[in-house]
């Protein structure tokens, strides 16, 4: 069960005004899981948010998205966090973006992202092809929206869904949403 929840970024594509892209910290007893790694990461070096993370041994990333304002601090989270560090990435990110560009741009951050964090010895990508798996004892369940190139939202256990467009897919449960 999610019991404690810390936003560390919660301003959407540029930082701004002390607000930093995605990142919220959600944790259970023994779990701590983190929703997106935007600039938000960075807070990780004030003492109240490593202060939030006390006591647990690894913690594993859930990427909504792969695109800068989701992933620009997983490129510090390796180095912030010398623990346990398990990445899930959730299907293959989408073949073109918004025409070559967005496309080369988006393939080749992906890549350099993964390819840093699988360079420290602490750290494990975990691709996700399915639409629910479990860490350690928490319920995660992937859902789409009804633009693929939209990041997914996540629901952990029924405690929290995390939603950052609108837009889900009909064929998801509005029920398993709310």
């Amino acid at each position: 069960m999610i019991r404690h929840f810390l936003p560390l970024g919660t301003n959407s594509t540029i930082p701004s005004f002390g607000r930093q892209t995605l990142a919220t910290i959600c944790a259970s007893d023994r779990t701590a899981v983190l929703l997106d790694a935007g600039s938000g990461v960075g807070r990780l070096m004030e003492r109240s948010a490593r202060d939030f993370l006390l006591g647990y041994e690894s913690l594993s990333v859930i990427l909504s998205a792969y695109t800068p304002d989701r992933l620009a601090g997983l490129f510090c989270l390796a180095e912030l966090w010398q623990k346990k560090l398990i990445v899930y990435a959730p299907f293959p990110p989408p073949p073109a973006m918004n025409g070559a560009l967005g496309s080369t741009f988006e393939m080749n951050l992906w890549s350099s992202v993964l390819l840093r964090c699988s360079s420290f010895a602490n750290c494990t990508v975990v691709n996700v092809l399915e639409r629910t798996f479990r860490i350690d004892g928490v319920q995660v369940t992937l859902l789409r929206y009804t633009d693929p190139r939209a990041p997914i939202g996540i629901r952990l256990d029924d405690d929290l869904a995390y939603i950052t467009n609108a837009g889900l897919s009909p064929s998801e449960d509005r029920k398993s949403v709310v």
